[in-house]
C-alpha cells in the first residue's frame, strides 16, 4: 500500500475550507426568517406628520377631557370650559403628530390579553385636514416600554411608545387648564421706631428770703 502524498491531504483540506467559506457567505446573505404575525419595522402610526392636530379627546374610565384649537388658540371644552395651557398642548400635539410604532401584530387572537377589550383608555385625534382617528389604548408590554394600540377599522395591534402615550393619558389626570399665575409676594414694611422723648425737668426758681421789717 502506497503512502499518501502530503500535498494531496493539503489539497483536500483547502477544498473543504473553500466549500465551507462559500456556504457561510451564501447563508449570511439569506434574509432572516420573519417572526410570524410581526412586522419588524418602525413607521408613522398614521402618516400625518405634516398635519396639525386641532382637537383631542381622551377617555379613561368615566373621566373625559377634550381640548380644541380655534382662532384664539387652545381651549378646554371638557370637563368644563376654560382657557388652556398653550405651551403644554403645543408640545403634546407636536409629539403626537409624528407618533411611530415599532411593531405591528397580526392574528392576535384575544384582545383581552392586550388590555384592549375592554380598553384601558380611548382617544380621538382630529387633524387640520379633517381626518379623525380613533385609538383604543391597552396595557404596556412586558418590558414596560410600549403600549398596545389599535386604530378604528384596522385589525392590527401596534406597539407604541408608552412614554409618549402617557403624556396623552395625563390630560385626564391633570386637565390642561391655563396655569393660575402666582401673585408676587407683597413687600414687608419695616416698622419705623420713633425716638422716645425724655422730658426735661424745669428747675424750680429759688425764692430769695425777704428781710423782716423792724417795729
Amino acid at each position: 500500500m502506497g503512502t499518501r502524498k502530503p500535498w494531496i491531504t493539503t489539497l483536500i483540506l483547502v477544498g473543504v475550507l473553500a466549500v465551507l467559506a462559500i456556504v457561510t457567505v451564501w447563508v449570511s446573505r439569506l434574509p432572516a426568517p420573519a417572526e410570524e404575525g410581526v412586522e419588524p419595522t418602525a413607521a408613522p402610526l398614521w402618516g400625518k406628520e405634516n398635519q396639525e392636530i386641532t382637537a383631542i379627546t381622551v377617555t379613561v374610565g368615566l373621566n373625559r377631557v377634550a381640548v380644541q384649537h380655534g382662532a384664539e388658540g387652545w381651549r378646554v371644552t371638557q370637563p368644563s370650559e376654560g382657557e388652556a395651557d398653550e405651551a403644554r398642548l403645543i408640545g403634546l400635539t407636536s409629539s403626537l403628530s409624528g407618533l411611530k410604532y415599532t411593531r405591528a401584530l397580526a392574528d392576535i387572537g384575544n384582545l383581552n390579553d392586550f388590555g384592549l377589550q375592554p380598553p384601558q383608555a380611548q382617544a380621538t385625534l382630529v387633524f387640520s385636514d379633517g381626518l379623525t382617528i380613533d385609538l383604543t389604548i391597552g396595557i404596556t408590554n412586558p418590558m414596560g416600554t410600549s403600549r398596545y394600540v389599535q386604530k378604528a377599522g384596522d385589525p392590527k395591534v401596534y406597539l407604541v411608545s408608552a412614554y409618549q402615550l402617557q403624556t396623552l393619558l395625563d390630560l385626564v389626570q391633570s386637565p390642561p387648564y391655563e396655569p393660575t399665575p402666582t401673585p408676587s409676594p407683597s413687600p414687608v414694611e419695616t416698622p419705623t421706631v420713633e425716638p422716645t422723648l425724655v422730658p426735661t425737668a424745669t428747675p424750680t426758681p429759688t425764692k430769695t428770703p425777704q428781710p423782716t421789717p423792724s417795729s
